[in-house]
């Protein structure tokens, strides 16, 4: 839960989605954002309601601790919740009342966590974020859709602002470094982030080991195949 204060500094390139969510809100209305890991859902959402004079009730759905229900509303309101989801959705909407609840990585919540943001849909201001690189992710993101939500997708950075947000992480970080490293994370803020480092950590290691799990054997000896290569390789030498 937080304060209304000006958004900060760390936000780069991304006015427009600021706006919208604030747009959003101003009229009590839910929004879905969906990006891939890593891409500043959660940062965006944040430096949004920051900027506002309404607190944020927030909590973030945990994939491993998805048979614990409501844990993301728990989290965010500190409300001993139980019953079902409609007592659950009155008695969120009563702690949050006029203020903003964010529910991040919805994708990884319980079902009950689910069915009670798609009850609060027009009865509270919501902001809902959804990793669309997750499976389990679309049929949450379509559940909420058809409640009367609306969607903003977070695409990576464009290139020119993924360098000057290389160059502002790490100043010392000259300009064809910048680039190269922009170019290699694709726009993603964390992975620029992470790159201009001297070394990725902990938590990227494991991000990117845990994706790596869910891909074939085949698609696992490709990506290993590219990075010896350190370079793009043409389509016909890469299954």
């Amino acid at each position: 839960m937080t304060g209304g204060v000006e958004a900060g500094p760390d936000l780069i390139g991304r006015d427009a989605e600021v706006a919208a969510i604030r747009e959003t809100l101003a009229a009590d209305g839910t929004l879905v954002v969906t990006g891939e890991a890593g891409v500043g859902k959660t940062a965006l959402v944040r430096a949004a309601t920051d900027g506002t004079e309404r607190r944020r009730f927030e909590g973030g759905g945990l994939a491993t601790l998805a048979w614990m229900p409501y844990l993301p509303l728990t989290r965010a309101t500190h409300l001993d919740l139980a019953g079902d989801a409609d007592w659950a959705a009155g008695q969120v909407e009563r702690a949050v009342g006029a203020d903003v609840l964010f529910v991040d990585d919805l994708q990884g919540a319980d079902a009950g966590t689910v069915s009670v943001v798609e009850r609060l849909v027009g009865r509270i201001a919501i902001v809902a974020a959804i990793r669309s690189d997750a499976d389990e992710g679309q049929a949450v993101l379509e559940s909420l859709l058809g409640a009367g939500a609306r969607r903003l997708h977070l695409e990576p950075l464009p290139p020119e602002t993924a360098v000057a947000l290389a160059r502002r992480a790490h100043p010392d970080v000259g300009a064809e470094r910048a680039r190269r490293i922009a170019a290699q994370a694709g726009g993603n803020p964390l992975l620029i982030e992470q790159l201009t480092g001297a070394d990725p950590s902990p938590s990227l290691r494991l991000a990117v080991a845990a994706r790596l799990r869910d891909v074939s054997p085949a698609d696992r000896a490709t990506l290993g195949l590219l990075v010896l290569a350190d370079r793009p390789m043409p389509s016909d030498l890469v299954d």
